[in-house]
C-alpha cells in the first residue's frame, strides 16, 4: 500500500486570512463568535465527530483524525 503524501502550501497571514473568510463566507458563517467549528466539521465538510471518553487522560491527547479522513475522535 502506497503511503499517502502530503505536502502542505506555505501560506501567508495574509492569504491564510483570505483564505479563511471566503471559507467562513461560503458556508454562511458571517461574523459568528465564537466560530461553530462542530457546525462546520460535522455538516460542511461531513465529517463525523465522535466521543472517544477518557482519550486526553490515557493518551495526553486531545482528539484525532481517522485514517480515511471520515471522523475525528475527541
Amino acid at each position: 500500500m502506497k503511503e499517502f503524501e502530503f505536502q502542505p502550501p506555505i501560506l501567508s497571514y495574509e492569504d491564510i486570512n483570505t483564505y479563511a473568510e471566503k471559507f467562513l463566507h461560503k458556508h454562511e458563517i458571517n461574523n459568528e463568535l465564537p466560530v461553530p467549528i462542530e457546525k462546520i466539521v460535522e455538516f460542511a465538510l461531513k465529517i463525523d465527530i465522535i466521543p472517544f471518553p477518557n482519550l486526553q487522560r490515557t493518551f495526553d491527547i486531545v482528539g484525532f483524525m481517522s485514517g480515511d479522513m471520515k471522523s475525528i475522535y475527541r
